[in-house]
């Protein structure tokens, strides 16, 4: 009888050449593809950057994640690189400068890749967020308030409100909504 193909396990197989253990935690973080491949060898399973590779892996490619629809469902993905080899991912990523850090894509609407990613604390991640289905205007921070009437341009930074102001059209209030932020951030 054959035994699981993960290196260093001597179970006997139970699907597609894996143990019950193995075939379990690649089906769950959508690896299944990777049955046969050589596996990599490296100290970094159950790390955060691990962690990290195998989440992003599941977001893009596995339809039953339930942030599918967010990532793969809208059609972010993983370049076949990383995609394939985690140690690819870690060579060019690195490990986190902190354990606060998370892997952050700089254009939301584009898939994950060398190019395209970086290790970003909370703050540059909800930054850095797209647009709300929800928000008329197409501009972060720019919204038409009912109440008043009138069109509302805000700016928050580290949770508190840096910028608000109300204006009579969306247009002004883009306007002065982008030039609040560019001045907030050559002070800081």
């Amino acid at each position: 009888m054959k035994t699981c193909k993960i290196d260093g396990c001597d179970v006997k197989f139970y699907a597609k050449g894996l143990c019950e253990k193995h075939y379990a935690r690649l089906r769950r973080i959508g690896s299944l593809d990777l049955i046969g491949k050589d596996y990599e060898k490296h100290d970094y399973v159950g790390t955060s950057e691990y962690n990290t590779w195998s989440n992003m892996r599941r977001r893009c490619n596995n339809v039953n994640d339930k942030y599918y629809k967010n990532y793969g469902g809208r059609g972010i993905s993983v370049c076949d690189e990383w995609n394939n080899s985690f140690l690819r991912f870690i060579e060019y990523m690195g490990n986190k400068p902190n354990p606060n850090y998370s892997i952050d894509r700089i254009d939301n609407n584009k898939g994950y890749y060398k190019e395209n990613c970086r290790w970003a604390d909370r703050t540059t991640q909800n930054n850095n967020q797209r647009v709300r289905k929800d928000n008329k205007s197409g501009v972060k921070g720019v919204f038409y308030d009912n109440a008043r009437k009138v069109w509302t341009s805000v700016l928050y930074k580290n949770k508190k409100r840096v910028h608000i102001m109300n204006h009579k059209t969306k247009e002004e209030a883009i306007k002065y909504r982008l030039k609040a932020e560019l001045e907030y951030n050559r002070k800081f």
